[in-house]
């Protein structure tokens, strides 16, 4: 992934908070650091494919959730009624 400086992990700092964790508190359900939460949410080092899988599963994210907590610019890209799959390619939503 793109090192981003621009607080690129919003979503997920707020996915955070809503399941009821700290950075403390995430850290020690998925064995790593706070420090290790931090320098991922921050943009300062890139999250690797194990750690998006053993984050999403603690944080309760869906599959088709992905894109939205770890890939925000795809995301963002796809105004209104769209999915992502795969590797955050658009789709169009079912009817």
């Amino acid at each position: 992934m793109e090192k981003n400086k621009n607080k690129p992990y919003m979503a997920l700092k707020g996915k955070i908070v809503e399941e009821g964790h700290t950075y403390k508190s995430l850290a020690a359900a998925i064995g790593r650091t706070p420090k290790f939460i931090s320098n991922r949410v921050s943009g300062k080092v890139d999250f690797s494919m194990d750690d998006l899988g053993v984050i999403a599963s603690a944080l309760n994210i869906e599959p088709l959730e992905m894109c939205k907590y770890f890939f925000p610019t795809a995301y963002k890209a796809g105004k209104g009624n769209v999915v992502y799959e795969g590797s955050c390619r658009q789709q169009a939503a079912p009817a």
